[in-house]
């Protein structure tokens, strides 16, 4: 049965799965990079003297938000902003679950089966450590904590989840969505 939020995720990627490709046609290094912290040196060396200078590193920016400001206003919307960075999501997911399949694909098809995704040890990890009374279940009460624990052990930044901005902001999901749905 396709709910409401999964009808919604698939709608976000495929939106995503066509900014990415605008982002990517706006030139090269304007999409996420792969470098420290996200950073595609190469692609911001301009005089590919194989350091980058302040000066590229602006220049840089500047190119990729003007890649971002679709309706070339000068301006960053909300929209356009949000296009930014589900073009970044979608690259770090396309990265991510191309290292899925080649860790837990067993079969060597290319593809994991319902079997194959199961035997991911986190999950499991992660159920065991929630589940604090060890009854082989888990309640909102255990789940609640655990979050709190997580939020404690960010020096307070987020819920717990994602990748907290501090003020109890995350970006949703995380660690833990994969249990419960």
């Amino acid at each position: 049965m396709i709910t409401n939020r999964k009808k919604l995720m698939l709608l976000s990627t495929a939106f995503a799965m066509g900014v990415a490709g605008a982002v990517q046609a706006a030139g090269p290094g304007l999409a996420a990079g792969s470098g420290p912290f996200g950073i595609n040196l190469e692609a911001m060396d301009a005089n590919k003297d194989g350091k980058v200078t302040e000066a590229e590193m602006q220049t840089f920016r500047a190119a990729r938000i003007a890649a971002a400001d679709t309706n070339g206003d000068g301006m960053m919307s909300a929209s356009e902003l949000t296009a930014l960075h589900l073009a970044q999501m979608t690259k770090r997911a396309e990265v991510m679950a191309a290292r899925m399949i080649e860790d837990l694909d067993t079969d060597s098809d290319g593809r994991l089966s319902g079997a194959e995704m199961a035997a991911r040890p986190l999950p499991a990890k992660i159920f065991a450590r929630v589940d604090t009374d060890e009854d082989g279940a888990i309640t909102q009460v255990e789940v609640d904590a655990a979050m709190k624990k997580m939020a404690e052990h960010r020096g307070g930044k987020g819920q717990g989840y994602g990748h907290g901005y501090g003020e109890g902001r995350g970006h949703g999901g995380g660690w833990f969505q994969g249990l419960v749905d």
